[in-house]
């Protein structure tokens, strides 16, 4: 091997981890209001821990859709997001309502709901509590 041919394997790797590194992801924490018919979130933390992230992005993928569900209030209980704020990019936004047997609805979109079974609650209350 040349010299210059690894110092070309070195740049590639040098900037590969460069890259890899500046790619943060932020799990962003809110309280959902409704305040005189005008409905928002107030971001009150964010969650940096990559394992954390792993665990939420790992939950919310493995969630199954169901149909509207009748049962929910009109203010989740939590809603949050993922995002890359290097990129200007959220990968998930969604909304939580907790139901008393331990289970809960999650929302992504206008549509799109699933359940949450009690194990992955409690994945997600340690997330994002």
């Amino acid at each position: 091997m040349t010299q210059n041919s690894i110092l070309v394997i070195f740049f590639i790797v040098i900037t590969s981890l460069l890259f890899a590194c500046s790619t943060k992801e932020i799990i962003r924490i809110a309280t959902p209001t409704d305040e005189k018919g005008v409905e928002g979130v107030t971001f009150y933390s964010e969650v940096t821990d990559q394992k954390k992230i792993s665990q939420l992005r790992t939950v919310v993928e493995k969630l199954e859709r169901i149909e509207n569900p009748k049962s929910e209030s009109d203010l989740a209980d939590v809603f949050f997001t993922l995002d890359k704020p290097e990129e200007n990019y959220s990968e998930i936004g969604a909304y939580i309502w907790y139901k008393d047997d331990g289970t809960a609805t999650l929302k992504r979109g206008k549509k799109n709901y699933y359940h949450v079974t009690k194990e992955q609650v409690d994945i997600l209350k340690e997330i994002l509590n």
